[in-house]
């Protein structure tokens, strides 16, 4: 395992182990080879990921304003590897990435809503930071679709959020 790494014992026979960059013990495992992957098989990054995607805000469901901002620092704090680990912060990118936390980051973005804006911009460099060709693929990808709503429930989208600014 990597050195900045504590093992927690083993589930369904598989060692779980935890990295120190200030994430809770059940978002980050360790898989086989010593590989960092989130959430053994991502199945809490996914669940985070898709209450949020989810979650957007409605006459009927209005904003959960503490659950949100704690999700979305959870998210960024993902992307923060301990020092001397650009290879981990990588593979914690492209993983995010993949699970849907770009559109995510752009629904942020979109917001008028100061906090959950500023929140979406920080998760947003998070994820680009080092230059990432596959995630800068898949933010693309996601922005170019058009189809990103602003959480809060305001009009307008990514880009007319970013003009306002």
């Amino acid at each position: 395992a990597e050195e900045d790494a504590r093992p927690l014992g083993r589930r369904n026979g598989r060692s779980r182990t935890t990295a120190t960059a200030g994430a809770s013990p059940a978002i980050v495992a360790t898989a086989p080879a010593g590989k960092l992957v989130v959430a053994g098989d991502t199945a809490y990054v996914r669940n985070l990921v898709r209450q949020l995607l989810d979650g957007r805000v409605t006459a009927e469901a209005p904003l959960d304003r503490s659950l949100t901002e704690a999700s979305l620092r959870v998210l960024i704090a993902l992307l923060e590897p301990p020092k001397d680990s650009e290879s981990i912060r990588r593979r914690r990118q492209v993983l995010l990435a993949k699970e849907g936390v770009c559109t995510v980051a752009l629904m942020m973005g979109a917001c008028e809503d100061s906090q959950l804006y500023q929140l979406g911009m920080r998760l947003t460099i998070a994820l680009l930071t080092g230059g990432n060709v596959p995630v800068q693929k898949i933010m693309y990808k996601t922005l170019s679709a058009g189809t990103i709503e602003a959480f809060d429930g305001s009009s307008g989208s990514w880009m007319g959020g970013i003009k306002r600014r």
